[in-house]
C-alpha cells in the first residue's frame, strides 16, 4: 500500500467506493427506511467496511490490517562502531509470527480490535527471545536466507590466481586461517617437480613441473603449475560449489545490537558467547542445503573452530549455566526466562508447537540427573570396541611432515618451530625465546641469535651471523630444525589433541547419546575417557610429548 504524501492542502483526496448492499447485513434502505437497526458495533464482515482510495495509490479497507498498520517505524538499527547492518534482514519475520498474522485475518471483531501481536524483526527480539531461540535451534533456519552466499562462482574462480585459489578454497572449506598445505620438491632432469600436499583436503596431492635456468624460479613455477592442477580438478570444483560463507560474513548477517547486549548482560549471559553461538547455529544450518566443509566430509585434519560446539542438550548446561537469582527454564518446546528477583514479572515466549510435545533428551536428563556418573566401562563390549578400535585416520597424522619437507627458500622456519612446540607441549603458550647479540664490523652491524628452548632438554641453538635481526633469528630456527634429536622427536609427535577430540566426537550421534543418558551413562565423560585411552595408546607406540619425556 502506498502511503499518502501530505505536501499541500487538498493533496489528499478520499473517494468513497460504493459497495453493493448485502441481503443480510444492509445498513441502509431506499427513502431512508432502515431495514435493520444498527446496534453500534462494527460489522463482523470485513467486506462491509468502507474502502478508501488515495490519489495515485491503491485502495484499502478502513479496517485495521496487521501486516500494514502494525509496522515498526524508524527501524534503523543502532550498530556498534565498525559493525555493518545485517543485509536482507529488515523484511524477515519469524515463522510463528507469520502464522499468527494469517490467523488474525479470519478472526472475530473482538480479536481484531484487541492488541495485535507485533511482528518481530531482529532488533525487536528481547534477550529472553534470543536465548530461547538459541536453545531450540531456531537460528539454524536463517541459513536459508544466506544460500546465495554459498560456493565460489565460476566467474570469481576463473579470476583467482592458482595460489589464491588454493588459499581461498582451504580457508572456507576448513574454516581456518592456518596454512593447511605445503609443497614437496624434487629434481627431475633439468627441471623441478613440485607436489602440492593438502592435509586440509583429504591428503590429496597435485603435481607440477617446470624448467628454468634458476632453481628458485623453476621451483616457484612448478608450485604454480601444481596449484593450477588443483584449480582444474573435478572434485575440487564440485566441492567449491557448496562452500559455506565465512564466519565473519555470517556474524555480520545477524549482529546483536547494543541494547540486546546490555540486556543479555543483565540476565547473566556473556554477549560474546551468545553471538558466537548464534553464528555457529546459522553455520550448521547450511548442512541441509548441501554445504561442504572438511569436518562434514570426514576429514580429520580440519582446523574448524566449530569443533568446540557442544550439542543442543549439552549447551543447556555448558553454554548457559543456571544463575543464582535467574534460571532459564525449558519445558518441551516452550521456552521462557524466569526472573526470580523480588518484584520481577514472569515473561513467557511461546513457540508454535504442540503444547504436549516433549524433548526426550531433556526428559531423560531430568530423570537420570543423579545417575549420569557412569563412563566408558559401563558400556557394552561392542560399544567399547567401536570406540577404541584402531584409529587409522589418526595414525596418518603422527609426526610433523614440515621437518622433512623443510626448504629454506620457501618454508617459514619460525612458524615450524612454533608449531613443533605447540604440539610437543600441548599448549599454544610460547616457551622458547631468542638471545640476540650485535657485532660491529666497520660501518655496519651484524647480528647473531641463539634459540633457547627450556622445555626441550634445556638447549641452545646458535644461528649464523646476519645483517638483519629477523634473519639471524630465522637462522637459529634452521639450526633447531636440522638438529638430529629435534628431527627424531618431530617424527614421533602424536596427532594434535583437538584432532583426537574431533575424531572421538564424530563417532557419537544424538540417538546414541540419548540411549546412554537413559542408561545413566554420561556421554561427555565417555568421550573424555576415550580421548585419554587413545592418547595412552599413542604413548605406548613410541610417540613423544614434553610430559612423557620429562620436559614438562
Amino acid at each position: 500500500m502506498k502511503r499518502p504524501t501530505l505536501t499541500s492542502p487538498g493533496r489528499l483526496k478520499q473517494a468513497r467506493v460504493d459497495q453493493p448492499p448485502r441481503s443480510s447485513r444492509s445498513t441502509s434502505a431506499e427513502c431512508g427506511n432502515a431495514k435493520e437497526e444498527w446496534d453500534g458495533l462494527p460489522s463482523q464482515d470485513l467486506a462491509d467496511w468502507p474502502v478508501v482510495k488515495f490519489e495515485g495509490g491503491d485502495e484499502y479497507s478502513m479496517g485495521w490490517n496487521e501486516r500494514t498498520d502494525c509496522k515498526i517505524e524508524g527501524g534503523e538499527e543502532n550498530f556498534e562502531d565498525g559493525e555493518e547492518p545485517a543485509t536482507g534482514w529488515k523484511d524477515h519475520f519469524w515463522d510463528e509470527e507469520e502464522s499468527a498474522m494469517k490467523n488474525m485475518e479470519t478472526a472475530s471483531v473482538a480479536s481484531v480490535h484487541s492488541a495485535p501481536t507485533m511482528n518481530k524483526t531482529k532488533e525487536d527480539l528481547t534477550a529472553a527471545d534470543i536465548i530461547a531461540r538459541v536453545k531450540c535451534g531456531h537460528f539454524e533456519t536463517l541459513a536459508e536466507h544466506m544460500q546465495s552466499t554459498m560456493g565460489i562462482t565460476d566467474e570469481v574462480w576463473q579470476k583467482l590466481g592458482p595460489r589464491d585459489a588454493v588459499n581461498k578454497f582451504l580457508e572456507r572449506y576448513c574454516n581456518s586461517q592456518e596454512r593447511l598445505h605445503h609443497f614437496e620438491h624434487r629434481r627431475e632432469g633439468r627441471g623441478w617437480v613440485a607436489t602440492l600436499v593438502m592435509p586440509g583436503f583429504h591428503g590429496r596431492r597435485f603435481g607440477g613441473f617446470s624448467e628454468g635456468a634458476s632453481s628458485t624460479i623453476a621451483k616457484r613455477s612448478a608450485e604454480k603449475a601444481a596449484c593450477a592442477a588443483f584449480k582444474a580438478d573435478a572434485e575440487v570444483n564440485e566441492v567449491r560449489a557448496g562452500l559455506l560463507p565465512s564466519m565473519d560474513q555470517i556474524r555480520r548477517f545477524f549482529m546483536l545490537t547494543t541494547a540486546q547486549r546490555m540486556e543479555l548482560s543483565k540476565l547473566g549471559f556473556d554477549p560474546g558467547t551468545v553471538q558466537t553461538d548464534i553464528t555457529k547455529s546459522i553455520y550448521n544450518g547450511f548442512r541441509k542445503f548441501g554445504g561442504r566443509t572438511s569436518f562434514w566430509d570426514g576429514n580429520p585434519t580440519e582446523q574448524d573452530e566449530l569443533s568446540q560446539v557442544t550439542t543442543r542438550e549439552e549447551a543447556l548446561d555448558d553454554f548457559y549455566p543456571i544463575q543464582d537469582t535467574r534460571c532459564l527454564c525449558v519445558c518441551g518446546q516452550d521456552s521462557k526466562v524466569d526472573l526470580q528477583d523480588e518484584g520481577a514479572v514472569q515473561a513467557k515466549h511461546e513457540f508454535p508447537h504442540d503444547e504436549q510435545a516433549h524433548n526426550p533428551v531433556l526428559d531423560a536428563k531430568s530423570d537420570a540427573a543423579q545417575e549420569l556418573r557412569r563412563g566408558l566401562r559401563h558400556l557394552t563390549e561392542e560399544e567399547q570396541r567401536k570406540l577404541l578400535r584402531e584409529p587409522a585416520v589418526l595414525l596418518k597424522e603422527i609426526g610433523m611432515k614440515a621437518f622433512t619437507a623443510y626448504d629454506p627458500k620457501i618454508s617459514d622456519a619460525r612458524k615450524i618451530v612454533h608449531t613443533f612446540f605447540s604440539r610437543y607441549r600441548q599448549t599454544e603458550a610460547a616457551d622458547h625465546y631468542f638471545e640476540t647479540h650485535t657485532i660491529r664490523e666497520g660501518r655496519s652491524w651484524r647480528f647473531t641469535s641463539t634459540l633457547v628452548t627450556p622445555s626441550f632438554y634445556p638447549s641452545r641453538f646458535l644461528g649464523n651471523q646476519m645483517s638483519l635481526r629477523p634473519m639471524a633469528e630465522d637462522s637459529a630456527c634452521e639450526t633447531f630444525i636440522r638438529d638430529a634429536r629435534a628431527r627424531e622427536v618431530a617424527s614421533k609427535l602424536p596427532p594434535p589433541t583437538r584432532n583426537i577430540k574431533r575424531y572421538v566426537a564424530s563417532m557419537f550421534n544424538n540417538e546414541w547419546k540419548q540411549d546412554m543418558i537413559r542408561r545413566g551413562v554420561n556421554p561427555k565423560l565417555v568421550q573424555q575417557e576415550v580421548v585419554q585411552e587413545l592418547s595412552e595408546r599413542f604413548k605406548s607406540q613410541g610417540c613423544r610429548l614434553a610430559l612423557w619425556d620429562g620436559n614438562a
